[in-house]
């Protein structure tokens, strides 16, 4: 199998802790089976921490709105996952509304899962706000934003490699 093949290959390079994610699954079944997927990956020698993915451009609501959407993942899908043990966070993109993410990332919480922001920018004030785990995606952090999560227990992290690859992409172009 060629997950295998290739954790094997990041414990030879020296990994000890990898973190994988799903949400392009489009449906609760599809994502799930996703992270069974990952979850069969799992492997004592290395930490795998598999995190639920959610992006405006991935997910798109159908017929609903956004906070509706994330409604019904925080309250269905978070919680069969959680229940089968085949996630440790959830990530979310800062493309949704700022209530909507507050209401999910509530959701993640209260199952004890750890959470993450990725944010061109525009949601960092939230991410402190609401107490993530992580902000990740920081291409253009401004002076206010650094101490505003100076202050808080988020950690920036930093993902140089992942913004020169995407440069190229329009909706993933730093903000300025």
């Amino acid at each position: 199998m060629e997950g295998r093949r290739r954790l094997r290959q990041f414990l030879r390079l020296g990994t000890t802790n990898l973190g994988s994610s799903s949400g392009y699954g489009l449906d609760e079944e599809t994502e799930l089976r996703a992270l069974r997927a990952q979850d069969r990956l799992r492997d004592q020698s290395l930490g795998l921490a598999p995190l639920l993915y959610t992006t405006a451009r991935a997910w798109q609501p159908n017929g609903s709105s956004a906070w509706e959407f994330l409604e019904a993942l925080g309250t269905s899908t978070l919680p069969a996952a959680h229940g089968k043990r085949l996630l440790t966070g959830v990530a979310i993109t800062d493309g949704f509304p700022g209530d909507a993410i507050t209401g999910y990332l509530a959701c993640a919480a209260r199952l004890g899962l750890t959470t993450f922001i990725e944010t061109k920018g525009d949601a960092v004030e939230l991410a402190c706000q609401t107490r993530v785990s992580a902000v990740t995606d920081l291409e253009s952090i401004t002076p206010p934003q650094v101490r505003c999560l100076a202050g808080s227990d988020a950690v920036a992290v930093l993902l140089p490699g992942r913004s020169y690859t995407m440069a190229g992409d329009p909706m993933r172009r730093p903000v300025r």
